[in-house]
């Protein structure tokens, strides 16, 4: 599969689970389609870009709390990425962490129906 099919695939999965968490976690809106396609593009960058920096500059608290602290960077992130786009709200840290947890199972969900893209 070509890389850019499979960029538009996972972008387009990452915003339909987007739009499920939207329905299902109260404090996570999002007014338009639109919103859930650049609401999984914020999610990507601040996945890719954000996250990996937040967890390295909290290893001590990762380390005391055993790992735990760990709910608290992902809820941030969320919360982060519903700040970057204007049609994708997300209420506080709580509803941040409830999204990052229904999206990543309704992600994992999609898997089971779609194949996953082959990047290579």
């Amino acid at each position: 599969m070509h890389p850019v099919v499979a960029f538009l695939i996972t972008w387009v999965l990452n915003a339909v689970a987007l739009w499920v968490t939207a329905a299902i976690v109260p404090g996570v809106r999002i007014h338009k389609f639109s919103g859930a396609m650049w609401g999984a593009l914020a999610l990507g960058f601040v996945a890719f870009f954000i996250k990996p920096l937040v967890v390295f500059f909290s290893l001590p608290f990762l380390l005391v709390t055993l790992g735990l602290f760990y709910v608290v960077i992902l809820g941030f992130c969320f919360w982060l990425a519903g700040k970057m786009v204007s049609d994708f709200e997300v209420d506080g840290w709580f509803s941040g962490f409830m999204g990052a947890l229904v999206l990543g199972l309704v992600n994992w969900g999609l898997s089971f129906f779609v194949s996953a893209p082959a990047w290579s």
